[in-house]
């Protein structure tokens, strides 16, 4: 084999791997956003609220930059 086979056949089998990648993610994301009981995300208009600080996200008070931090 030479490069002039084998390098069109692993673009194509690279190419075929990330559509398919791709679907099951769709679909995996799909069954979530359908699922009820599945959590939102924090950053979600209808996610949690967290206490300042307390979040997921969040694991540190940020100060603007104007004011030193008091950590």
């Amino acid at each position: 084999m030479d490069a002039g086979f084998i390098v069109p056949v692993l673009a194509l089998i690279t190419l075929f791997a990330g559509i398919a990648f791709a679907i099951w993610t769709k679909e995996s994301t799909e069954k979530a956003r359908r699922d009820p009981n599945h959590p939102h995300s924090g950053l979600a208009a209808d996610g949690p609220t967290y206490p300042q600080g307390k979040g997921p996200v969040a694991t540190h008070s940020v100060a603007p930059a104007d004011e030193p931090r008091r950590d």
